[in-house]
């Protein structure tokens, strides 16, 4: 797989480094479109309207079964269509305070934790 880069993001905003835009290379760069895809919604984004997720309309309903169901099914339809993730690799928690998620990269051998959305 070819090396990616994109610009770096901190704090949602573009990082500068020594007066330029910051670079993120390897797996920043997945981290940082995982992300992406967690905060902008689903059907937002012109350039592609399967980019995005559906995690925002969940926030606030009440805890119950399909509101659980409905975010894993949301978390692992982002995971499946990032061809740099190995398939059904991904594990996703959610408790009352956090949506985690655990997957394995193509390439490499221990999974990566992300942490996706406090509350």
């Amino acid at each position: 797989m070819k090396e990616r880069y994109d610009l770096k993001f901190q704090n949602d905003d573009i990082a500068i480094e020594n007066g330029d835009f910051a670079l993120a290379s390897g797996i920043d760069v997945l981290i940082q479109d995982i992300y992406n895809q967690v905060r902008v919604a689903h059907y937002s984004w012109a350039l592609s309207f399967l980019f995005g997720s559906r995690i925002t309309e969940y926030i606030n309903m009440p805890d119950e079964p399909l509101k659980l169901v409905e975010l894993k099914k949301d978390i692992i339809s982002i995971f499946r269509r990032d061809e740099r993730i190995v398939k059904d690799s991904w594990e996703i928690k959610i408790s009352n305070s956090k949506i985690g998620a655990s997957f394995l990269l193509v390439g490499r051998k221990g999974p990566i934790t992300l942490v996706l959305k406090e509350f």
